[in-house]
This record gives C-alpha cells, sequence and structure tokens, in this order.
C-alpha cells in the first residue's frame, strides 16, 4: 500500500495542478515516469490527448484499446473530463496491486481489478470500484479527493508513509 500509495499521491498533486487548465485524457502507467532520484513526474499532457484524437478518427489509439481510459471516453471523447481521470487512477491502482497485471479487455481488467483488491481493505476496493465505475457521480469529485481517500485508507491500516521506503519498496519520496 505504501508504494501504490506514494506513486498515486504524487500523480494526484500533479492532476490537480493540471485540472486547472485541462483534462489529461491518457492517463496510463506510459504516462507516469520515476528517475533515478525518485521524483514522480506526470508526462504526455496536451500532446497524449491531441495524438489521441487524432488516432480515434482512425479508430485506433487510447482512445479505443487502453483500459486505463474512461468508458463513456471511449465511446464519445468529446465527453471528455476530468472524471476520465479518475477512473485512469482507480485502474492504475488496480494494476499496482495486482499480482499479475489487468489484461488488456477493458471487461475483463475490471473483474481482475475486482479479485485484485480482495485482499485489501473494502474500503480501497470500493475507492477503486467507484473509480472505475461507469457512473460519474459516484465517482471521486477531483484527484485530491481520491489522495485523500486512498490516505485515510492507508492510516486505517497502519501503513507507514513517512521516512525512508521500507527494504525492497519503491525509491519514491514520500508523499506525505
Amino acid at each position: 500500500l505504501r508504494d501504490a500509495f506514494t506513486v498515486i499521491a504524487h500523480i494526484c498533486d500533479a492532476l490537480e495542478e493540471v485540472h486547472k487548465k485541462l483534462t489529461h485524457a491518457v492517463l496510463t502507467p506510459y504516462n507516469i515516469y520515476i528517475d533515478r532520484r525518485g521524483v514522480v513526474r506526470l508526462g504526455n499532457l496536451a500532446f497524449g490527448k491531441l495524438a489521441a484524437d487524432l488516432l480515434f478518427e482512425a479508430n485506433e489509439g487510447p482512445y479505443v484499446d487502453s483500459i486505463y481510459v474512461a468508458p463513456e471516453v471511449a465511446e464519445a471523447p468529446e465527453l471528455l473530463n476530468s472524471a476520465a481521470d479518475i477512473h485512469s487512477l482507480g485502474m492504475i491502482v488496480a494494476d499496482m496491486l495486482s499480482p499479475t497485471g489487468l489484461p488488456a479487455d477493458r471487461d475483463e481488467a475490471k473483474v481482475t481489478a475486482a479479485s485484485s483488491l480482495a485482499s485489501y481493505p473494502p474500503e480501497l476496493m470500493g475507492l477503486v470500484m467507484k473509480s472505475i465505475g461507469e457512473d460519474l457521480m459516484a465517482r471521486p469529485r477531483s484527484a485530491a479527493e481520491f489522495r485523500a481517500t486512498f490516505l485515510k485508507i492507508c492510516q486505517s491500516t497502519g501503513t507507514e508513509l513517512t521516512g525512508a521506503p521500507p527494504p525492497g519498496g519503491l525509491p519514491v519520496e514520500p508523499a506525505v
């Protein structure tokens, strides 16, 4: 939980800034970078959306085939808003915590996400399943809300979120 929270918290902080002006649109693990010093960076902002929009016209690209892209965007990219990035956060958390990773099929990925989270606190499963659900109103309203909820879940389990990473943990600067 510590590693997943640390990376996701940094992404949420970045998304809060991004959402002041635009939506990331193609938030996937491929757009998250961790440098040698443990700094988490969010990349492929405006260019990613532009490329995805162009590829969608040819029925290709992340809107069509990425499990991280929200289902409403896969159907109609013009519906893109910050709630789509919340969906992506949920899928990324599920992928990080899945022992095998998520399959490439959207429906199978949701089923695998749910089963992968069964060994974690039920509140975490609730957060992720609301985030990846099709009910936009059930999703957390912002990246800050997603982060705060995830933080409470980690704290309730006694997960240590400060200080140096434990042996074998990601060498990422604590997000608390």
